[in-house]
């Protein structure tokens, strides 16, 4: 995959001295993500411990599934019940942020989120079980991820290790909000579409909005169109480019309201990629795109409050 020659204004962070090093270093590292995570809600991470070779996997994988017939793709269908986030959607899904009139709704669904997506969660899970394509149909698949789901995980809780450290609390603090790994893998395909189609609100590729959870882990391919909101300029939104061997990592609504809105909850969208002369729609196509998402969740039965350095005699808390 080829970088882009766009200029983010998300920081990059390197988190090995997090991960190598100790007292300093590592305070170093969790001040920056910190600042990112209060001033822009993104950061990109560098030295992270995901390794290289299994992120390529991960996207092998993705591409692998999403080239099935769609009547294969089926044999794993998402069910229809909107809370059981599990299995194959196909373009059923419309993303919308704070938006809860029926009359607003129907307004925004006449604009399709032009997608499809394969979720999964934590394989033990009783309440929401997974799933799976049969195995025969694509041998490997469901190991790998539940390899990935593990990999991943381990890397949540390193990131919120480090965070805490930015935070001033104890390194160890979101540790028991996350045991059971209550996360979500989501496998996004965006299908090669003409770009006047996105340009003219015909349909979308992914509504703008904010994550729910702690944190969000997010690889994407080289293709672009993924953007964040401007954190100066409502309604400006700027480009998350690709940037090699790093994960887009954000905050999500809940840690917006754990840390009393100290950390910011970014929204952000995916739109046609950018080109040199965006005028000439007629001979454009966006390519395909694929992506994959890590949601890290508390567990389900955690008790959520402020962060003790997050509220004061001069800014309460601000949520019950």
């Amino acid at each position: 995959m080829a970088a882009s020659t766009e200029a983010p204004i998300i920081p990059i962070v390197d988190f090995s001295p997090f991960l190598l090093g100790s007292g300093r270093n590592k305070l170093e590292v969790g001040r920056e993500l910190y600042f990112a995570f209060h001033t822009i809600g993104f950061v990109y991470l560098k030295g992270h411990s995901v390794p290289q070779e299994i992120v390529d996997e991960s996207f092998y994988w993705s591409k692998k599934f999403f080239d099935l017939s769609i009547e294969d793709k089926f044999k794993a269908p998402h069910p229809p019940e909107g809370w059981h986030q599990r299995g194959f959607q196909n373009g059923a899904e419309k993303v919308s942020q704070m938006v809860f009139d029926q009359e607003s709704l129907k307004k925004l669904r006449e604009c399709p989120d032009y997608k499809e997506t394969f979720d999964m969660g934590r394989e033990d899970d009783t309440e929401k079980p997974n799933i799976w394509p049969p195995a025969d149909l694509i041998p490997g698949f469901r190991e790998f991820w539940n390899k990935f789901y593990t990999i991943c995980h381990k890397a949540e809780l390193e990131i919120l290790r480090a965070l805490a450290t930015g935070l001033g609390i104890d390194e160890n603090f979101f540790d028991e909000y996350h045991t059971q790994a209550d996360n979500q893998i989501r496998l996004n395909h965006y299908p090669a579409v003409d770009e006047k189609v996105l340009e003219q609100g015909e349909k979308e590729r992914l509504a703008a909005h904010s994550d729910f959870p702690s944190i969000t882990l997010l690889w994407q391919d080289d293709i672009g169109g993924l953007e964040i909101e401007d954190p100066q300029q409502k309604g400006v939104f700027r480009p998350v480019p690709y940037i090699p061997g790093t994960v887009v990592v954000n905050i999500g609504d809940l840690m917006m309201r754990w840390s009393n809105d100290l950390l910011k909850s970014t929204v952000h969208r995916v739109r046609a990629p950018q080109h040199a002369h965006p005028s000439d729609l007629t001979k454009i196509s966006a390519p395909r795109r694929f992506s994959v998402v890590y949601f890290c969740g508390p567990n389900k039965d955690a008790m959520i409050e402020c962060i003790p350095s997050c509220c004061s005699a001069d800014r309460p808390a601000q949520y019950e």
